[in-house]
């Protein structure tokens, strides 16, 4: 079954038509399967961050249609499609974007407060469990400076599970890291992904990451060909 897919989707920076227009995808189509392990790759510029963001409804496409679960994203407003990233994706980014004033617990907590709240004890229950799994469970009251960055990587990593999204999305989640802690990290992925049941999209450079996965989608000509 398929979970999330562009279809048609072309994407444009600019002004059609004007001379710093750039388009990235031009009717591009790409199908994901829910529980599936894909990576897309490519050359810098060539659209895998944009259509990393596009599946994740952090952008928008210029024509076509991003559908998810057979919904077609465009329907829904503002408040909506923040609605949907908080309780459907997980995102991971290079850079691991955690809070310096937080602690390792409160980080990964953040996306349970979209509403404003407090995190309930089960939310508490799961970042705990979680941070056991991925080693850190005795980290959880630490600050991210304390960390390495590979385990600020994990942190972000459980960050992106807390809400126990269907789909997570990883964005060169090991371009920082040395060749052993992106090999760890990379397992990491891949043994949560089968555990949590969750779909893994990877946008990668890292040939040994792509290889991993159960797809791999090169980017080519501002459309998707699969290896």
């Amino acid at each position: 079954m398929t979970l999330v897919a562009l279809e048609q989707v072309t994407k444009t920076y600019g002004t059609p038509g004007a001379a710093d227009a750039r388009t990235v995808l031009e009717g591009a189509d790409l199908s994901i399967a829910a529980g599936a392990m894909e990576a897309i790759v490519g050359p810098s510029g060539c659209g895998k961050s944009t259509a990393l963001n596009l599946l994740g409804a952090l952008d928008v496409p210029s024509a076509g249609r991003v559908l998810f679960q057979g919904q077609d994203l465009a329907g829904l407003d503002p408040a909506a499609l923040a609605a949907f990233r908080s309780r459907h994706v997980g995102f991971i980014f290079q850079d691991h974007h955690l809070l310096p004033q937080c602690t390792v617990r409160e980080n990964v907590l953040l996306p349970t407060l979209a509403g404003g709240g407090r995190a309930d004890a089960a939310a508490i229950e799961r970042a705990d469990t979680l941070l056991g799994r991925v080693g850190l469970g005795d980290r959880a009251t630490d600050w991210p400076h304390h960390l390495s960055g590979g385990e600020r990587q994990r942190v972000a990593v459980v960050r992106a599970l807390i809400n126990r999204p269907e789909l997570v999305l990883a964005d060169e989640p090991t371009g920082a890291l040395d060749e052993r802690t992106a090999d760890e990290l990379a397992t990491l992925l891949i043994d949560l992904n089968r555990a949590e049941g969750t779909t893994l999209v990877v946008v990668t450079h890292q040939k040994e990451l792509a290889a991993r996965m159960e797809r791999v989608h090169t980017v080519h000509d501002g459309r998707f060909q699969a290896a």
